[in-house]
């Protein structure tokens, strides 16, 4: 055993009550072979070392196996604390990620540039309407300030906390940077009412030209207290406790502030693995990670730790047998099955000896040694006994962990898929209020020059939303206008395909479409989700046209599935370990095994009904291979397939083979 697995042995009651039955046969075994010894010296004395050998035999088995129980033990319950800390950051980053192309995008809005030239009041009551609107779409900001380059407020969405000036570096930092946004995560007085604001901001000027003068500042104010106490509550279980760090070993946020206060020091070890550590007269395991990163984006240099008393990571739960499989048993190549295999052979072993000294005791009349010989049979077999209650006992703890790992992966898998789309539908319900694309719709501008700004906006928003193929500008015909990718350059005055056309009965600007999963000559024939939305008339509800954009949907669902498998320490997925995203009738939308392709069937092997929308996990029995297996149905995320009216009911699998 390591140093952790020494440290933490006296904590495992299973362990130890297993040791203790071993020492208990082991000194009684002792007892009758001296006994045996002493009363039955006619007997040869090779026969009494022979079973001496059997029971060191024992004795070596029987460290394997508290070796490999505190082994299973320990690998276990990492794996379960690295995995809750990991999704929680990672979720995090791909969320914050978003927000960086937001602020890029937002800067460059034409309402919020015309104001910034002339803010006057009706200006600025019409642009406050028109910022409320967008925080009704990106619902995970809770303010919005544009400010002049000398830190006076132009305007502040919530205009109740009457700031006038601010003196936040910030703001000089970001003008000095034509373009380039940055994000902050402190006090500040742009946000007086909060002890640390979290804030992405961007210069703002007259037009996309190099050069171009400085109008402003843009400031966006994420609502990260609302985020993270949601990811903590999704992630951390009772007695846990989870902590984003900074790089000074700060607490930043916490899912329990009266253990473990904000502000306060936490030294963390970036390790792969378990560590010890003591906090306040207890004994905590703990396991800290920092994230994968996303789409390039790692966000500021945090940490998320989570740690749980050792006490309460031994507890022992009652059984709850609601498996179909025995994982992990009777494999020739498990290492517990290994240890029940080499106990029956010792065992046997044992039996014939006791059975060869039983014949040598009835030829030489020892009578004597008869119960001896039997004694140390019982014992043999009780040690046998407990060899595989023990085994059989680790074996369903390892089975109920793997249904709740699996549970919670496909649990996992399932919020991220929604997480990012709600992001897809914000964003093409915002840029179809491009004041470019309303205003030259609108007018039926349709020349050459029109069609190039048109298409530069386009490709610009591209650059900055990465997980989009291509965007797609079309009038009230159906006529395409602009797009963002060389490859559908071909598609300029051409009609849309008609999958798309719904994007002109999209009543008003909180409402979108989705067309359904299938094939598009957009997507290269590919199976891909294309969300849409109308472009009304800048001083009408008339449709003047639709907007479509291309979810690149094949690496980014992938992706997804494989952030939500087990991995080792190099960030690769486990062997036997695979996921699938599926409709409820089994139709793969994305898969990281060959064997399940694209619109290929995948049937649940559980009841969809009985499962809802929470998670469940089971054991079965796969091409005579134990696997286990979670599912979870999409649940939707903020209000994006839980109150805007989509419903388009998905499936998370996660299998790992056991």
């Amino acid at each position: 055993m390591d140093k952790l697995a020494e440290r933490i042995v006296a904590y495992m009651p299973f362990v130890q009550r297993c040791r203790q039955e071993f020492q208990e046969l082991g000194v009684w075994w002792s007892r009758v072979a001296l006994t045996g010894k002493i009363n039955s010296r006619g007997i040869a004395s090779n026969l009494l070392d022979n079973m001496e050998q059997t029971k060191q035999r024992f004795e070596s088995l029987q460290q394997q196996l508290i070796s490999n129980l505190v082994k299973e033990k320990q690998s276990k319950l990492s794996q379960e604390l690295g995995a809750r800390a990991q999704m929680t950051i990672d979720l995090l980053i791909r969320n914050l990620f978003e927000r960086t192309a937001d602020v890029g995008f937002l800067a460059t809005d034409q309402a919020i540039r015309d104001f910034m030239q002339e803010p006057t009041p009706a200006g600025r009551e019409a642009l406050h309407t028109r910022l409320q609107a967008y925080v009704a779409k990106y619902s995970v900001y809770d303010d919005l300030l544009l400010l002049a380059p000398d830190g006076r407020v132009c305007l502040q969405l919530q205009a109740d906390q009457g700031l006038q000036q601010s003196s936040d570096p910030l703001i000089q930092a970001v003008s000095s940077q034509p373009r380039q946004w940055q994000e902050v995560f402190r006090q500040s007085d742009l946000q007086p009412h909060k002890k640390t604001a979290h804030l992405f901001a961007c210069s703002i000027h007259l037009s996309d030209d190099p050069g171009s003068p400085l109008l402003g500042v843009l400031c966006l104010s994420f609502d990260f207290a609302t985020e993270i106490t949601t990811l903590f509550h999704q992630f951390a279980e009772p007695g846990q406790l989870l902590v984003l760090l900074d790089d000074k070993d700060r607490i930043v946020a916490s899912n329990n502030p009266e253990e473990l206060p904000v502000g306060q020091l936490l030294k963390a070890q970036l390790c792969p693995g378990l560590y010890l550590l003591p906090y306040q007269n207890d004994q905590y395991l703990a396991r800290s990670v920092i994230t994968k990163g996303y789409e390039g984006y790692y966000g500021l240099p945090w940490v998320m730790h989570i740690m749980q008393p050792v006490k309460q990571s031994f507890e022992e739960a009652t059984p709850q047998g609601n498996h179909d499989g025995d994982l992990a048993a009777g494999h020739p190549d498990n290492s517990l099955g290994k240890i029940r295999i080499q106990a029956v052979q010792i065992t046997d072993d044992l039996s014939l000896a006791v059975l060869n000294g039983q014949i040598l005791a009835a030829r030489q009349q020892a009578v004597e040694f008869v119960p001896v010989l039997n004694e140390i049979r019982g014992i043999g077999l009780q040690t046998q006994n407990v060899f595989q209650r023990s085994i059989t006992t680790l074996q369903q703890t390892i089975a109920e962990s793997q249904c709740s790992d699996v549970r919670f992966r496909a649990y996992t898998a399932m919020d991220i898929m929604d997480r990012n789309l709600y992001e897809r539908a914000n964003d093409v319900r915002w840029w179809a209020l491009t004041h470019s694309f309303r205003e030259a719709l609108a007018k039926g501008q349709t020349d050459s020059h029109t069609r190039q700004q048109l298409t530069a906006t386009l490709e610009y928003i591209n650059r900055l939303y990465t997980v989009y193929t291509s965007l797609l500008l079309f009038d009230a015909e159906g006529q395409v206008l602009a797009t963002s990718s060389p490859d559908h350059h071909e598609w300029i005055g051409r009609q849309v395909p008609p999958a798309l056309m719904p994007a002109l009965q999209v009543p008003h600007s909180q409402a979108y479409a989705v067309t359904p999963f299938e094939p598009s000559p957009l997507y290269d024939d590919r199976p891909t989700y294309i969300y849409l939305s109308s472009i009304m008339a800048l001083d009408s509800n008339r449709c003047v046209g639709g907007l479509a954009i291309v979810f690149d949907s094949e690496p980014q669902f992938r992706q997804m599935l494989i952030d939500s498998l087990p991995q080792d320490s190099e960030g690769k997925v486990l062997d036997g370990c695979w996921g699938v995203f599926s409709d409820l009738k089994g139709c793969v939308l994305a898969s990281t095994s060959a064997e399940y392709t694209v619109g290929s069937r995948l049937k649940p092997h559980v009841s969809l009904d009985s499962l809802d929308k929470d998670a469940q996990g089971i054991n079965l029995q796969r091409d005579k291979i134990s696997c286990a297996v979670g599912y979870a149905r999409s649940r939707g995320y903020r209000e994006y397939k839980v109150s805007d009216g989509y419903n388009n009911d998905l499936l998370a699998q996660i299998f790992v083979t056991c």
